[in-house]
Formats: structure tokens, C-alpha cells, sequence
């Protein structure tokens, strides 16, 4: 289920960040409320509702709703509003409802911009929760971002990573510093793990997960590391999803419980991945050579693919010679 990495990551990350923009779009929830709550008070006094609750609709009919203890216009030169215990809930396209809260946010109306405080809690009624300890969303940009960790944990998945930014409405999702990607491929039967040192980009409208610095695949007996790795899913029916095949650049290394298997570049297609560039095997009887390596990923043995313009080059080790 790896495009359900894309789906749920990107989900609970959004919660927030799809909610505010169908608020601004329908202009009820802080215009509305303002200029209802501005009859009652005197000219430039600030602004102070108790318990205020706004629910509404997207484009797509899905449900949405508002909440807050308080809301208060802390700054009215600068339209900037306040909201105590802000929660908000949403119904996504699959059924999936995202609830977040937070002690508090600060609302800028005329830069639309959104900023939830420490802690924000995003919980799914699929059994996913997200937590961060600061969100800030930018309306204008369409985009949200957070220079704090960010810790995703759920039955398919669990995510973590130094920091992150949703960019193009939540289409592309960038995971920075040390990330940590842990779901479930349920066509292999396996839980894959994959690590970045640098950053994981996530891109909705292609369905791929790019992974660069130090990246890792790791599916339980296997460990594939490159420079880069670039994994694309398909939908294999109704809420089924699975990897389709993955590109490794750059120091390409793989590790199976018998073999080391190195080159430049590798595709994964099919439980079968292979190794180009420089290519050879490592294992205890000694050491291969070829233009390209086989490496059967669910059986861990490798070998080499005869090519006619290339020949295979070996290395045995003294104690197999002498075993001759």
C-alpha cells in the first residue's frame, strides 16, 4: 500500500491546510463573524466572541466546521485575530475524517496567513495521528510549513522528519532533514522502511516519492542504498496500492543475506532489481564483475547478466581455490 504513504501523509499534513482555504473561499467564517460582531461594539474596539462555531461545505460538498473557545482581535490596526482552542474537522474524498486542534492560532486576514501554536494534534478516524509543534499557513502561496519535527504514526503508516512544507495546495509535499517513511506494501507482504538523510519529496499528481542523500530502502531482509532513489506507485484496485517499480542513482549498494551487489544505477521492477555501472557482487567465495547484475529480491541470490560485449570477470578467494 505505498500510494497510501502519499494519500495519508499528505492528508493529515493537509487537514489544516485544505480547511483554511474553503474558509477563505466562502468568506463566512471571518467576515461574517466580524462584521456581525462589530455591530455590537464601539468603532476600532477589539473584538471579543465566546465560543464560536462555523461549519460549511467545500466545492466538493465534503463537510467542514470551525471551532473556538474565544475569538479576539488582538490587533486591530493590523486585522490580526486570535483564536483559543482552535479545532477544525473535515471530511476528505475517501471518506477520511481529519480533525486538528491546537491552544491556539493567530490569524493575519489581510496576508491570509495562519499560524497554530504548540501543540498541534491532527488525528484521522482511520487511526493516523500527527503531531507538530508549529504550522503555519500561507493562503496566498498555497502552502503550509513547519521548521519543527513533525511525527506522523498510524496501522499503515508512521513518518517522522525534521521539518516539512506542503507547496501547490498540498500536490507536493517535501520532508527535510533526517526522514524516517515506514508503510505497508501489501502485494510484496511487506513492511517497507525508507530513509533520507536530506529530504523526501512526495508528489501527489505523479504518485512518486524521491528520496535523496543517504537514501534507503529496507523491506525486512534487503537493504537497497543510493544517492537518490525514486519509487513510483500504481493503484492496483480500491483502496490497493502498491510499488511499481524504483530508480536508485549514485553508489548504488544492495545488501541480501548472502551478497553485496554495487554498481552505479539500479531498477526495481517486480522483485527483480538490476544493477548497472560498474557492476559487481561481493560474497564470501570471492568477488564478480559484469555490465549488469540480476538480483532476485525475494530470494536475496544474485547473479550476472551474460552481455556478448562484456566478458564476466571473478575473483575466488585462496581457501575455495584450495578447496578445488
Amino acid at each position: 500500500m505505498v500510494k497510501y504513504v502519499l494519500t495519508v501523509a499528505s492528508g493529515i499534513l493537509l487537514a489544516v491546510t485544505l480547511i483554511w482555504p474553503h474558509v477563505v473561499q466562502q468568506k463566512d467564517f471571518v467576515n461574517k463573524m466580524l462584521s456581525e460582531a462589530k455591530r455590537n461594539v464601539p468603532d476600532k474596539a477589539t473584538i471579543n466572541m465566546q465560543q464560536v462555531f462555523f461549519k460549511s461545505e467545500d466545492a466538493k460538498h465534503q463537510p467542514f466546521t470551525i471551532s473556538a473557545e474565544n475569538v479576539i482581535e488582538t490587533d486591530v490596526e493590523n486585522n490580526i485575530i486570535t483564536l483559543a482552542k482552535p479545532t477544525s474537522t473535515m471530511k476528505l474524498n475517501s471518506g477520511v475524517l481529519l480533525s486538528a486542534q491546537s491552544p491556539s492560532a493567530l490569524l493575519w486576514q489581510a496576508e491570509k496567513v495562519l499560524r497554530m501554536n504548540d501543540p498541534i494534534t491532527i488525528t484521522s478516524d482511520n487511526g493516523h495521528t500527527a503531531t507538530v509543534s508549529e504550522l503555519t499557513i500561507d493562503e496566498k502561496a498555497r502552502s503550509a510549513s513547519s521548521p519543527k519535527p513533525i511525527t506522523v504514526t498510524g496501522p499503515q503508516l508512521a513518518l517522522s522528519a525534521d521539518s516539512f512544507a506542503l507547496q501547490d495546495n498540498g500536490d507536493n509535499v517535501f520532508l527535510y532533514g533526517k526522514v524516517n517513511v515506514r508503510f505497508r506494501d501489501d502485494k510484496r507482504k511487506k513492511t517497507l522502511t525508507l530513509k533520507a538523510q536530506k529530504d523526501v519529496h512526495m508528489n501527489k499528481p505523479t504518485n512518486t516519492i524521491t528520496a535523496t542523500e543517504k537514501a534507503q530502502l529496507y523491506d525486512g531482509t534487503n537493504t537497497l542504498t543510493a544517492d537518490r532513489l525514486v519509487m513510483h506507485t500504481t493503484q492496483t484496485g480500491q483502496h490497493k496500492y502498491e510499488m511499481k517499480d524504483l530508480e536508485a542513482y549514485g553508489h548504488v549498494v544492495i545488501k541480501t543475506p548472502t551478497d553485496t551487489i554495487y554498481g552505479d544505477e539500479a531498477f526495481y521492477s517486480q522483485d527483480t532489481a538490476v544493477v548497472k555501472g560498474n557492476a559487481r557482487i561481493e560474497r564470501k567465495e570471492g568477488r564478480l564483475t559484469g555490465s549488469k547484475i540480476s538480483v532476485d529480491m525475494k530470494t536475496g541470490i544474485s547473479k550476472i547478466v551474460s552481455d556478448s560485449k562484456q566478458r564476466v570477470k571473478g575473483t575466488l578467494t585462496p581457501s575455495l581455490l584450495k578447496g578445488k
